[in-house]
């Protein structure tokens, strides 16, 4: 990967990301929080880019923080968004993901409807 297949708007945060890291690869407590502040305030396609910057950078604790945002996020949001946000085509008729449903219904518990997406 390239950092310039990164989109321009996301890359401010990359010189950030270059005083993070230290000798080991971890970062400290202060650097976490200062990190935390503003991924959670990042829109989705901003985590995206800086998940693909901190593997590149070999950012560890960067990359565990991210990856854990989004994972954060997908929680109990329905198929039809986590389709959406990663881009992905549905391959299943409605029967058949009526049958998925109906099978596996204690995967379902919890997660949000398609109709508040």
């Amino acid at each position: 990967m390239s950092l310039k297949s990164l989109n321009p708007p996301s890359c401010f945060s990359l010189p950030l990301s270059t005083w993070w890291r230290t000798d080991d690869g971890i970062f400290d407590e202060e650097k976490r929080d200062f990190h935390k502040d503003f991924i959670i305030r990042a829109e989705m396609s901003v985590l995206f880019d800086v998940v693909l910057a901190a593997n590149y950078l070999n950012i560890k604790g960067l990359l565990d923080l991210v990856c854990q945002e989004i994972a954060d996020r997908m929680q109990n949001k329905s198929v039809r968004w986590v389709r959406k946000i990663f881009g992905i085509d549905n391959e299943f008729t409605l029967e058949e993901e009526e049958h998925i449903k109906n099978e596996h219904a204690l995967a379902w518990k919890g997660v949000e409807s398609d109709d508040k997406n």
